[in-house]
């Protein structure tokens, strides 16, 4: 129908205001049609609450019997924390399903829309998929690949540089990306830094924004020395901290008690990343941002773990050929096998510009 575009659209957009509250569940935005009219909307707050087709059928102002629903993901089959999605669509009348992502989980993955035809509900997919994809594709990949979907963040020079050859960083970018920064830091679960990030800026990593946010990520810190004391603001006492170290730490208790996970990997030369990720996705973090330095995200692009790059580029050279770069190591001697990125897109942050780009074959 020519209007499922417009409806999916709209559901698409109520779902995005779930963002930084439904991990480890997907956004999913709701829209109930009957005769042309929308009669109801809803979608999905936050983990353990209502799903977005229970939220939009409460809302309907008439009955929703042989209504149209439409969603931007296969409506669930399974109990969770919730009942199954299928069960309140089936119970309300509703004649005609239109989803728009398949959903990957093993507990889903066609049975929500098998059992809704069982019932004799028209079903059909696909309706703006890709634009549906690309939303939840933190929660599609990690669902698939069982290990978080990354994302490697930089502020740099025009020249590629994200700090001097002293090591001064702050502020190569402007506000206005500043800003950004922490608008996407809501948006994920986990912040990937390295022990040296941290001894050099000694960053907060938390979300700070104009509008109230409760929503904090995870702050993960490699240090496979085992170097650090707790003095470091990303090991402040709120429980979300985790220190992942190369050796046992002496400090291991009293980390402890303060609240931070410790992640031991003292078997290694340098800590497994593709080990800690897995490991990271039975925590339940969907989406990791490294906002590390040079030496952590050529480890990451090396081992293969990069699915996007976010890059804000700032309008300054800085030089140097001893000044860091976003990915640091020996580098490839041929192009042939260099990272390969699509463009996804361009925007300007004050005098900045923002590229987002997704690795080729990164999933």
């Amino acid at each position: 129908m020519t209007n499922d575009a417009a409806f999916m659209a709209r559901a698409l957009e109520l779902a995005y205001k779930g963002v930084g509250n439904t991990s480890p569940n997907p956004m999913v935005g709701c829209v109930v049609v009957k005769e042309g009219e929308t009669i109801g909307e809803g979608y999905h707050h936050r983990a353990g609450e209502p799903h977005a087709e229970v939220m939009a059928l409460r809302a309907c102002r008439t009955d929703p019997k042989d209504a149209t629903l439409f969603v931007n993901l296969e409506p669930c089959c399974h109990s969770g924390r919730t009942p199954p999605c299928t069960e309140a669509v089936i119970r309300a009348g509703i004649s005609r399903v239109v989803y728009a992502s398949h959903d990957p989980n093993p507990r889903v993955s066609g049975g929500g829309a098998r059992q809704l035809r069982e019932a004799g509900i028209v079903v059909e997919q696909g309706v703006l998929e890709n634009e549906a994809n690309d939303l939840n594709r933190s929660f599609l990949f990690a669902i698939t690949a069982q290990r978080p979907f990354v994302t490697v963040k930089v502020g740099m020079s025009l020249d590629g540089k994200i700090a001097t050859r002293t090591g001064m960083s702050r502020w190569i970018t402007g506000p206005e990306s500043r800003s950004k920064v922490h608008q996407l830091r809501r948006e994920v679960d986990a912040i990937l830094v390295g022990a040296g990030t941290v001894r050099t800026d000694d960053p907060s990593l938390d979300v700070r924004l104009e509008e109230s946010s409760d929503r904090h990520p995870r702050r993960i810190v490699l240090d496979s020395k085992t170097s650090l004391d707790l003095g470091h603001k990303v090991f402040r006492p709120d429980g979300r901290a985790i220190w992942v170290t190369g050796q046992e730490p002496t400090l291991r208790r009293e980390a402890e008690e303060q609240g931070i996970e410790v992640m031991c990997y003292p078997a290694s030369s340098e800590i497994p990343l593709d080990r800690l990720m897995h490991d990271l996705y039975q925590r339940g973090i969907l989406h990791v941002m490294s906002e590390s330095g040079g030496t952590v995200n050529e480890s990451l692009f090396r081992q293969g773990l990069v699915q996007e790059v976010w890059t804000f580029v700032a309008p300054v050279i800085v030089g140097g050929a001893e000044a860091t770069t976003m990915c640091d190591g020996v580098g490839v001697a041929d192009l042939a096998i260099a990272t390969k990125l699509k463009w996804l897109d361009v925007q300007r942050f004050g005098t900045d510009v923002w590229l987002r780009a997704r690795v080729v074959g990164g999933g």
